[in-house]
């Protein structure tokens, strides 16, 4: 089972916790709830109603224990990696093709001009006006 860590607002202790682990979870160290808004990676104290989820109910208060169905753990440098994992695991899934590739640019770069022009011939030709 996947584990999860999450760092402890009370104590600021990591806790390494399984991904499906219950709203009442509590830090071993200093018994501080885990699933607080503080903990959350939409947490944000300058944002509407300090979550950047905005179809987020409204937790009056951060630091208690909520039944939030958009709560995602912070990472421990509290930053947001979603974007970057769901990138990882479409690569390993995918491999590697970013569409400006080196490879890509170096073939269109030896690619002799005629060869090009002939390219942008045959587009005009499809696309012209009739």
């Amino acid at each position: 089972m996947e584990r999860i860590n999450v760092i402890c607002p009370g104590c600021q202790t990591e806790q390494s916790l399984t991904s499906y682990f219950s709203f009442r979870a509590e830090c071993d160290a200093c018994s501080t709830d885990l699933h607080v808004c503080q903990t959350c990676q939409f947490y944000d104290p300058h944002a509407d109603n300090q979550c950047r989820e905005s179809s987020a109910e409204y937790i009056a208060n951060k630091s208690r224990r909520n039944l939030c169905d958009y709560w995602k753990p912070k990472t421990a440098d509290g930053s947001d990696n979603s974007a970057a994992d769901a990138k990882a695991k479409l690569d390993a899934l995918f491999g590697d093709k970013s569409p400006t590739s080196s490879h890509d640019s170096e073939r269109l770069q030896s690619e002799p001009a005629a060869k090009q022009d002939n390219h942008l011939d045959k587009l005009n030709a499809l696309f012209k006006n009739k």
